[in-house]
């Protein structure tokens, strides 16, 4: 197997074999030449248009969708980035569909249900009502075959900002309508995201703002919806630098706190389901999901502070007295939030980091904090500070997202998180079909460190003012880096053998999982008394790559990975890499599908041209170039 070692211009980011992190630093010095930009004109037999075309439309789309595909390269081609973008913001929201409310509506849970589908046995009514695996496996997917690529991949963005709860939640369905929040929203106001988030029970559950008595209130939410939702920690300039170039406290003490009050008396919407319920109007609901919390006024702030008087100051020098009208103080508490200077670069720039490049220029965050703060981006947006349209266009269609210039240079951009790197490889080959489990839970998709809704803390699966590992002499930072260590390195290239090589012998892919107990036979689970087999959960397809739309193009193996390298990795790769690759495929030929009596054909059920774009496949996909989305 060929191995293409390669320093990324962003980052010393080193595939295995190729040397050690400590020396390199070639991106920081500004000595790693940038890619020749492939020649404009350069024909393609696959969709007839010119490389440099495919090029720019492959670079949208690895910012603004979960990987490109032949369908999505062709229409961005055709229309153009504004215009598909435009034509994104009209697609109907992909619905999650997981999940059962009886859990929290009966006694005894899975015990008090009934009428479990034949095919599947009660003994996954746990795993499918009470964990985070199902939601997993539609999210991978819907990622990877839903039309509304930019509401989903925005949607993923937002949920890695507003941080919920994962693996901790023993409510599929809770989570199901937490998520949901970001789809159907993703294109609306990110102040009534922020408000509807700030009301799931999810976050009330994971940030301990549920059942919160404003006599002693946790003071938890009250400060993370500063630090990490809203204002950030750091008074910022409009670009999203540090005024006076060091850390002057957005927030006080007091206003943590009175943050934290102001929030205080939230409980979980009335339909849950114990027998020791308590009926009075004054005491908290029991836990249930389906609906935002509720406010209290009996249990909102401290009776004491209510005699004296008190006044408590908030943001932007809102202040509200201590009272029992919880309403009023929710509502203030997130005006005061809404008018404050420092929410536009602070979620701006954090937007950026998640579609476009890690490290944004000044310059590009403050134009884009001028849409957030205008709602407008030319004539896209309602004209409403927050608007996430007028938000998101900026954000894409920007010189420095857009422009091959700044492709080039050698701080733009940011390693692939991985689930996109998950995503894109199913997306790259049309036809592909998956249950999601390879990239859930307990599977090979799990060691490469993201295992989707499942961050280990509120502050994400990694910060983003997380260091660039190495030497790092201009101060770069590089957030995914921190779940890419070694061990997540070659799990990127496992999963790709896993899934590429290993898993289509004999033709088959991986088959779907029978329900517990049985076994397969004659390559088929046990029959249900209707004829139908009896699988695992009623999500299993198994997963398959297809590789037939681009193996018409495989004879030409110059040609092909020339393709590859511009519609699958935005014509990123050297030419020196192209090269080697172009070599390594070259090694299939006529003669393999007819060597040792036919094996390639008859037993494998692949050919030499399936198996020079598996190949080129994987070692594009290996490749630093790749790994870091410019």
């Amino acid at each position: 197997m060929t191995i293409i070692c390669l320093t990324s211009p962003l980052l010393a980011f080193y595939l295995a074999g190729c040397g050690s992190s400590s020396s390199s630093n070639q991106g920081d010095k500004g000595g790693q030449a940038a890619p020749p930009p492939i020649a404009a004109g350069a024909a393609s037999s696959l969709g007839g248009a010119d490389l440099q075309s495919l090029t720019d439309a492959s670079r949208l789309m690895h910012q603004a969708t979960f990987g490109p595909t032949l369908k999505g390269l062709a229409e961005i081609q055709q229309s153009g980035a504004r215009q598909w973008i435009i034509s994104q913001f009209g697609k109907t929201p992909t619905q999650y569909t997981v999940g059962n409310e009886f859990i929290d509506k009966v006694s005894g849970g899975c015990a008090g249900g009934s009428n479990f589908d034949e095919h599947f046995t009660a003994d996954h009514c746990g795993r499918d009502n009470m964990t985070s695996d199902p939601l997993v496996w539609e999210f991978y997917r819907q990622a990877i075959n839903a039309d509304d690529q930019l509401r989903g991949r925005v949607a993923l963005a937002l949920s890695e900002i507003l941080v919920g709860m994962g693996e901790d939640s023993d409510h599929t369905y809770g989570m199901r309508i937490h998520q949901q929040i970001f789809r159907d929203q993703a294109f609306g106001n990110y102040f009534d995201i922020l408000r509807s988030f700030s009301l799931s029970p999810v976050t009330g559950d994971f940030i301990n703002s549920v059942n919160n008595d404003g006599v002693d209130p946790n003071q938890n939410y009250g400060r993370e919806f500063l630090q990490l939702f809203s204002v950030g920690p750091c008074l910022l300039n409009h670009d999203g630098s540090l005024q006076q170039n060091k850390c002057k406290p957005t927030y006080t003490e007091e206003i943590a706190l009175n943050y934290a009050y102001a929030f205080s008396g939230l409980t979980y919407p009335a339909g849950g389901y114990s027998r020791y319920t308590n009926r009075n109007p004054n005491s908290w609901n029991n836990s249930y999901y389906a609906g935002p919390m509720v406010l209290i006024d009996a249990k909102h702030d401290d009776p004491a502070a209510i005699t004296r008087g008190d006044k408590r100051l908030l943001l932007s020098d809102v202040t509200i007295p201590a009272s029992r009208n919880a309403k009023q103080a929710f509502d203030a508490a997130m005006q005061a939030v809404q008018v404050h200077p420092n929410v536009s670069p602070f979620i701006s720039k954090l937007l950026i980091q998640r579609l476009v490049t890690s490290n944004p220029k000044p310059a590009y965050v403050s134009r884009v904090a001028d849409a957030f703060d205008s709602g407008k981006f030319g004539d896209i947006g309602a004209g409403k500070r927050g608007d996430m349209k007028a938000v998101i266009a900026a954000i894409l269609l920007d010189p420095e997202a857009r422009d091959s210039a700044s492709a080039a240079d050698p701080a733009f951009g940011k390693l692939k998180e991985p689930i996109v790197y998950m995503t894109s490889l199913f997306r790259a080959l049309e036809g592909s079909v998956t249950d999601g489990r390879q990239m859930g839970r307990h599977s090979v998709g799990e060691d490469l460190g993201q295992l989707v809704f499942d961050s280990p803390t509120v502050f994400n699966f990694f910060k983003p003012d997380a260091p660039l590992p190495g030497l790092n002499l201009n101060k770069l930072v590089g957030p995914e880096f921190e779940i890419n260590g070694a061990n997540e390195l070659f799990a990127r290239a496992n999963f790709d053998n896993y899934l590429i090589f290993d898993q289509y012998n004999e033709g088959t892919g991986i088959l779907p999982d029978c329900d517990t107990g049985l076994k397969r036979s004659n390559g088929k689970c046990p029959l249900a008394a209707d004829g139908q087999q009896r699988y695992n959960s009623p999500w299993d397809l198994g997963t398959r790559l297809e590789y037939k739309s681009l193996v018409a193009q495989a004879a030409d193996a110059n040609s092909l990975v020339r393709w590859m390298n511009a519609a699958f990795a935005a014509g990123g790769l050297p030419e020196s890499d192209i090269k080697t690759i172009v070599d390594a495929i070259s090694k299939w030929t006529p003669a393999s599908d007819t060597a040792n009596n036919g094996k390639l054909v008859k037993t494998y059920k692949s050919d030499y041209l399936t198996e020079r774009v598996k190949l080129a496949l994987y070692l594009i996909r290996k490749s630093g170039y790749y790994q870091i989305q410019r």
